[in-house]
């Protein structure tokens, strides 16, 4: 979208984020009174590394000194371990029987009791692991080893060719279509042709079918205006924009229907905003409808769909653009988008954005089937920021630059909030290539002073984040603003970073059948 939450340092919403793995390594919080030892700052690297210290009720004699000091009850060393499997054993005198050892990341792992020796095994993530040992028995010394195994670097899924969905056979062209020929336009890609498309397009009637003949590259330098109701544009031919200052097409009518063609911008200089950039605009009217149309270069937006109603698009190619490849906005509803493709987008792949400050409303029952996103250089695969009844079905995205979902609502940009979400099944892939913004795969965010609610992300299958992400799926709120009733069903993780964080709180979401790396994560039910 034209906006963008910028999640890079301001991504880490708690101390323990932001700060780097290395000042997380060699903590203790045995307590002054402990047996200090000369271990509390080993490294598991890959293999074994060993804490040793007192645990019990009583006193002890020093190794260093010939004093007698009190042991603790309780002793935590931290260690740092990469992600895979950590396996703990734990030996200690059996007569101080039970003693109890925990293995804690960002939550609790494992957790045994009894007798020596200790066993406890668990999947961990890269990271620092804490060990806590305690007994309310007699004094005893322990040792700890801790045998480090990581995961098995996983083989690179490869990176399909990218290929649009199969152009059908297109429709039959009436016989009485009108062919911009007849107007004076030259298809040679050089003849300027602004004047002769334009009054070509002047000139048909409801029901009117206009021809760009197959083969034929048509450039113009002006923007071209389609204003007739209930006409039809077509042919296979191609509309070269030689000016990107005005390289619009603009669908200002009533029930026009464009496809099978062609668009291209022969040079864009950088990311502009006005709508003459747009490649393809749809202006406020209803039953638009595209179909097998390709744009290829934007100096905004591909496609731009500004308070259109009763829209579709069916079967677009954008590649190449300098800001969203789909956008749609001013209080677009009632639409359909199916099998889009995009590919090198300058920002977000498809994108349902709803500024409040513009006295626009939200836009709304909008549903985006079968999405293929291949790569951009900013921005997110699928978004919603502002938005009522959107619903993404089937999606797939690879190489996202920040979150490949992202459904939010942003101060900076004054957005309404996002609410009836759909994400219903897909495939996401590399998510997150960008590290300077640091939104992991899925990113659930409330910048505003409102509430996010009835938000559903399901059947998602995720695999290979960025491995230095803070996370791969999060919920957070900021600046005041909250979400209810959130639902994250079905999922699994394949790789990656930590798999789960949210600072909302947990009555606000739901966590059911969610797997990391074939490990279900805990259900978590705040709302029924």
């Amino acid at each position: 979208m034209g906006s963008g939450i910028k999640l890079g340092t301001a991504a880490c919403v708690s101390v323990a984020l932001c700060l780097p793995v290395a000042t997380l390594i060699g903590t203790s919080n045995a307590g002054a009174s402990a047996v200090p030892t000369n271990s509390q700052s080993a490294t598991v690297e890959h293999s074994v590394a060993k804490i040793h210290g007192w645990i019990g009720k009583g006193r002890v004699k020093s190794r260093k000194r010939h004093n007698l000091v009190h042991s603790t009850t309780t002793t935590t060393s931290t260690r740092n371990v990469v992600a895979g499997t950590v396996t703990a054993v734990a030996s200690f005198d059996r007569r101080c029987a039970p003693v109890t050892m925990v293995l804690t990341q960002t939550a609790q792992l494992a957790k045994v009791s009894g007798s020596s020796p200790l066993k406890a095994s668990t999947k961990v993530v890269t990271g620092p692991l804490k060990v806590t040992m305690s007994s309310n028995s007699c004094r005893t010394a322990f040792t700890v080893t801790l045998t480090n195994t990581p995961a098995p670097t996983p083989t690179p899924t490869p990176t399909p060719t990218p290929t649009p969905t199969p152009t059908p056979t297109p429709s039959p062209i009436p016989s009485n279509a009108i062919s911009v020929l007849s107007f004076g336009a030259v298809g040679d890609g050089s003849t300027d042709n602004c004047s002769a498309i334009q009054n070509a397009l002047n000139s048909l009637a409801t029901g009117a079918t206009l021809v760009f003949p197959a083969g034929q590259v048509f450039a113009h330098s002006c923007v071209e205006q389609a204003h007739n109701p209930g006409v039809r544009i077509t042919g296979g031919g191609q509309l070269l924009a030689t000016n990107e200052q005005s390289s619009s097409l603009f669908i200002n009518a009533d029930n026009v229907t464009v496809d099978n063609l062609s668009f291209r911008v022969a040079n864009t200089t950088k990311r502009w905003s006005e709508y003459e950039k747009m490649t393809v605009r749809l202006g406020a009217k209803t039953g638009i409808s595209l179909s097998d149309i390709s744009v290829d270069g934007a100096g905004a937006a591909g496609v731009y769909v500004g308070g259109a109603s009763n829209f579709s698009l069916t079967r677009v190619s954008v590649r190449n653009t300098r800001a969203d490849a789909i956008h749609m906005t001013e209080g677009a509803h009632d639409g359909t988008v199916t099998d889009a493709y995009v590919q090198n987008a300058g920002d977000d792949g498809v994108a349902v954005v709803s500024y409040k400050g513009s006295g626009d409303p939200a836009c709304a029952n909008i549903t985006i089937a079968n999405p293929r996103f291949y790569g951009q250089t900013w921005g997110r695969a699928f978004s919603v920021v502002g938005g009522d009844h959107i619903t993404y079905r089937n999606v797939y995205a690879e190489h996202s630059s920040a979150a490949s979902v992202y459904i939010a609502s942003e101060s900076n940009f004054n957005t309404w909030p996002a609410t009836n979400i759909l994400v219903d099944g897909g495939t996401i892939n590399y998510a997150n290539d960008t590290a300077s913004v640091d939104h992991g795969a899925v990113l659930l965010y409330n910048g505003q002073p409102t509430v996010n609610s009835d938000i559903t992300v399901r059947g998602l299958a995720i695999s290979n984040t960025r491995s230095d992400a803070s996370r791969q799926i999060a919920i957070i709120n900021g600046n005041g603003g909250t979400h209810t009733r959130i639902a994250l069903q079905n999922i699994s993780l394949s790789g990656g970073p930590t798999p789960f964080y949210s600072n909302a709180p947990a009555s606000s979401y739901n966590r059911t059948n969610v797997a990391y790396d074939g490990v279900a994560l805990p259900d978590l039910t705040g709302w029924v």
